[in-house]
C-alpha cells in the first residue's frame, strides 16, 4: 500500500488536557507502532522438544526502557519557536503551567499501573499524539509519558525560519487511534 500526498499533525497534551499543536511540513515522524513486549524464552526438556516443553517471560527491563521517536519542524513565528522549546523543557506555556503526565492515568504506564517515577529530577512528560490528514486522513498514534531529549534535539537557521529536529523519549504506552483526543488548545 502507497500512502503518499499527505501532512500531518502533532499535538503534545499535559496532564490537564491542554494541547500545542504542530504541523509537520517535512513528513519526516519516525515513530514505532506498538510499545516493547516481553521476551519469550524457549525451556526444553533437556534440550529436546517433548510435552514439557515451554516458554518463559523474561524481565520487565526491555519492556520498561523508552523508545525513541522523532519529527523535524520549521517554526517561522519566533514567540511560537520560543513556546514549544519551554513545553519540551517543561516550562510554562505562554504563562500557563504544563503539568506532567507522568503517573496521571494508570492506563498510560507500559505494565497496567505501574507507573516508574524519575530518580532526582522534577522532569515533566507529556503525551504525544500524531495524525495524518490528507488522503491518509484516519491514521493516528498515540505516544504516553514522552519526555523531550533536549541535548539530542538540534536547530538549523535560515532566513525565514528556524528548524528543529526532535528527539522524544517514550516511556508509556503506544496505540493506535482515529484521530486526536479532545483537549483545550493553547496558543
Amino acid at each position: 500500500m502507497k500512502l503518499t500526498s499527505h501532512d500531518a499533525k502533532l499535538r503534545l497534551y499535559d496532564g490537564a488536557g491542554q494541547y500545542f499543536e504542530l504541523i509537520l511540513d517535512s513528513a519526516d515522524f519516525s515513530g514505532p507502532l506498538a510499545a516493547p513486549k516481553h521476551e519469550q524464552s524457549l525451556v526444553l526438556n533437556r534440550g529436546k522438544v517433548d510435552e514439557f516443553g515451554f516458554y518463559q517471560k523474561g524481565g520487565d527491563a526491555p519492556v520498561l526502557e523508552p523508545v525513541s521517536l522523532s519529527f523535524s519542524v520549521t517554526l517561522a513565528d519566533h514567540v511560537r519557536c520560543f513556546e514549544f522549546l519551554n513545553l519540551l523543557e517543561g516550562n510554562l506555556v505562554d504563562g500557563k503551567e504544563f503539568a506532567s503526565t507522568k503517573g496521571v492515568d494508570a492506563a498510560d504506564a507500559r505494565l497496567g499501573a505501574i507507573s516508574i517515577p524519575f530518580d532526582g529530577d522534577d522532569r515533566k512528560t507529556f503525551t504525544l499524539e500524531y495524525a495524518a490528514t490528507g488522503k491518509t486522513n484516519g491514521f493516528a498514534m498515540r505516544y504516553a509519558e514522552c519526555h523531550a531529549d533536549m541535548a539530542a534535539t538540534t536547530f538549523s537557521e535560515s532566513e525565514e525560519s528556524i528548524s528543529l529536529s526532535v528527539s522524544i523519549n517514550c516511556y508509556g504506552n503506544i496505540a493506535r487511534k482515529l484521530g486526536f483526543s479532545e483537549g483545550t488548545a493553547i496558543m
